[in-house]
Protein backbone atom coordinates (compact mmCIF):
# COMPACT_ATOMS: atom_id res chain seq x y z
CA UNK A 1 0.00 0.00 0.00
CA UNK A 2 2.74 2.64 1.22
CA UNK A 3 4.14 1.74 -2.57
CA UNK A 4 1.61 2.70 -4.62
CA UNK A 5 0.42 6.04 -2.04
CA UNK A 6 3.61 7.04 -1.61
CA UNK A 7 5.57 5.86 -4.46
CA UNK A 8 8.58 4.65 -1.75
CA UNK A 9 10.14 1.46 -4.10
CA UNK A 10 7.73 1.72 -6.84
CA UNK A 11 10.78 1.70 -9.44
CA UNK A 12 10.83 -1.56 -8.39
CA UNK A 13 7.56 -2.17 -9.76
CA UNK A 14 8.28 -0.63 -13.30
CA UNK A 15 6.06 2.50 -11.64
CA UNK A 16 7.23 6.35 -11.96
CA UNK A 17 5.47 7.27 -8.84
CA UNK A 18 2.65 7.31 -6.29
CA UNK A 19 -0.56 6.44 -8.38
CA UNK A 20 -4.28 5.79 -7.63
CA UNK A 21 -4.95 3.07 -10.13
CA UNK A 22 -5.77 -0.28 -9.20
CA UNK A 23 -4.20 -2.69 -11.92
CA UNK A 24 -6.96 -5.34 -14.11
CA UNK A 25 -3.92 -7.64 -14.13
CA UNK A 26 -3.16 -7.19 -10.13
CA UNK A 27 -7.30 -8.19 -9.62
CA UNK A 28 -6.82 -11.28 -12.18
CA UNK A 29 -3.83 -12.89 -10.43
CA UNK A 30 -5.57 -12.38 -6.72
CA UNK A 31 -8.78 -14.07 -8.03
CA UNK A 32 -7.25 -16.57 -9.66
CA UNK A 33 -4.52 -17.60 -6.31
CA UNK A 34 -7.41 -17.43 -3.80
CA UNK A 35 -9.51 -19.39 -6.31
CA UNK A 36 -6.96 -21.81 -6.48
CA UNK A 37 -6.40 -22.21 -3.04
CA UNK A 38 -9.77 -22.61 -2.59
CA UNK A 39 -10.63 -25.23 -4.66
CA UNK A 40 -7.51 -27.35 -3.46
CA UNK A 41 -8.44 -26.90 -0.07
CA UNK A 42 -12.09 -28.66 -1.19
CA UNK A 43 -10.29 -31.29 -2.89
CA UNK A 44 -8.51 -32.31 0.32
CA UNK A 45 -11.44 -31.84 2.64
CA UNK A 46 -13.27 -34.05 0.04
CA UNK A 47 -10.69 -36.75 -0.23
CA UNK A 48 -10.53 -36.48 3.89
CA UNK A 49 -14.00 -36.99 3.50
CA UNK A 50 -14.34 -40.01 1.29
CA UNK A 51 -11.62 -42.24 3.42
CA UNK A 52 -13.73 -42.18 6.81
Amino acid sequence: VFVFQEGLGSSLFGLDGPTEKTFIHVLVLVFAVAFGLSMDYEVFLLSRMKEA
